[in-house]
């Protein structure tokens, strides 16, 4: 089964999703995809968003058109790749502005010549494209993360965990997500958030 993770590296939420599914995909050899799914984009003229947030957007949007660049000339797997090395940075190691752009590349053996897209504006296009196929896959206005199951042809905003579960909760925890999936009837669910755990 092929699971695609639209998704912003600055996103703390997307960021522990992302750890959950890689873990569990990690268990049953399904295949994760990692889309770019730009908060920049998506709040761009939104001037209600506090600067602390918009900052990590701008500097999130500049990762995201690199990891684009590196999908166009070395496939979903790179890119992939280059999106955990690029959120595992900003969320773990404190890299708050991406400055580690070019050792994220060479860390991941993508071409280093991906790193000029970063302060390319031509470089948008597909950034805008993820936001509107987010959108269509939600029929809303997409925010971060978004999984979807592209054989079910279906998709939801979170789920949202607070932490990760362990490697056997992750499992299970798909199982259902997928199940929920293959439910056409299935709309939405939806509790309190809590205190967020980012590892």
């Amino acid at each position: 089964m092929e699971i695609h993770l639209h998704a912003d590296p600055s996103c703390p939420f997307t960021w522990v999703v992302a750890s959950w599914l890689r873990q569990a995909t990690a268990a049953t050899g399904d295949e994760l995809v990692v889309r770019p799914l730009s908060l920049g984009v998506v709040n761009e003229g939104n001037d209600d968003v506090p600067e602390v947030y918009a900052r990590a957007h701008r500097s999130a949007r500049r990762a995201l058109r690199v990891m684009e660049a590196v999908r166009t000339s070395a496939g979903d797997d790179v890119a992939t790749r280059l999106f955990f090395e690029l959120a595992g940075r900003f969320h773990r190691d404190g890299d708050d502005t991406f400055a580690g752009i070019a050792d994220a590349l060479a860390a991941v053996g993508a071409p280093a010549e991906a790193l000029a897209a970063a302060d390319d504006p031509a470089a948008d296009a597909p950034l805008v494209e993820g936001v509107e196929l987010a959108g269509r896959l939600i029929d809303d206005s997409p925010g971060s993360p978004i999984v979807s199951f592209p054989e079910q042809g279906r998709a939801f905003w979170g789920p949202i965990l607070q932490s990760v579960p362990d490697r056997d909760t992750s499992v299970e925890l798909l199982g259902a997500v997928a199940t929920l999936a293959r439910i056409p009837a299935f709309g939405q669910v939806k509790g309190p958030i809590g205190d967020l755990e980012v590892a």
